[in-house]
């Protein structure tokens, strides 16, 4: 002060200074991966940041994590019981932040066989850093309802064969229909070959004196 009295303990006020968003991550379902439609019953994730933390989701100004789900080939935007919106919405608040989910009811009617899906998931802390929606790149995954088919090219059905014997076939993965999108066999250790011997080749179901290779 104007006398010269000096104070000897000073206030201390401490921060820590955050500049950086959230990262969230998708968990499932994987990026590219291929998925029945009854198997995404819930998309998934989690969400750090340090050192302010994720926000709590309270309402519309107060939230710390958002999940978008779009149907690829159309455009569609998920509205929370079908793919109907024109336009990316701004999502509903998730009940949980750091270890997300959101789920998926009717999997088997939301999804469409042969289709890509993307989940967008944005975050925010709780001093407002946040990732910019539009330029968050999104998960994608297929699904795949439609069964493979496999068939027998070699020997033909019915026909008597010698000792030695080479057996030839084809297997695929059709799409549903045209403008969707299969999965795909891996290759050829998912083909799967059983030869059954049997007494008669009437025999069309297997009985208990059978063998098989």
């Amino acid at each position: 002060d104007v006398a010269g009295n000096l104070e000897t303990a000073f206030p201390v006020r401490s921060f820590v200074f955050d500049n950086t968003a959230p990262t969230t991550v998708v968990g499932f379902p994987t990026e590219g991966g291929s998925f029945q439609a009854a198997a995404v019953t819930a998309v998934s994730g989690t969400a750090a940041d340090s050192p302010a933390g994720v926000s709590p989701n309270v309402d519309a100004s107060t939230w710390g994590l958002r999940v978008n789900l779009q149907e690829q080939e159309t455009g569609l935007w998920f509205n929370g019981s079908a793919f109907a919106l024109a336009s990316e919405p701004v999502p509903p608040l998730s009940a949980d932040t750091t270890g997300w989910t959101l789920a998926v009811l009717n999997p088997q009617t939301v999804f469409a066989d042969g289709y890509h899906y993307g989940v967008r998931v944005v975050g925010r802390d709780s001093v407002g850093n946040q990732e910019t929606q539009a330029n968050k790149a999104m998960t994608s995954f297929l699904i795949d309802n439609t069964v493979p088919s496999a068939s027998v090219t070699n020997p033909p059905d019915l026909t008597a064969q010698g000792d030695t014997l080479v057996l030839t076939g084809t297997a695929s993965d059709p799409a549903p229909e045209a403008g969707h999108t299969a999965s795909g066999i891996s290759g050829a250790e998912e083909i799967f070959l059983s030869i059954r011997q049997t007494s008669s080749s009437v025999n069309s179901l297997p009985l208990p004196t059978d063998f098989y290779w």
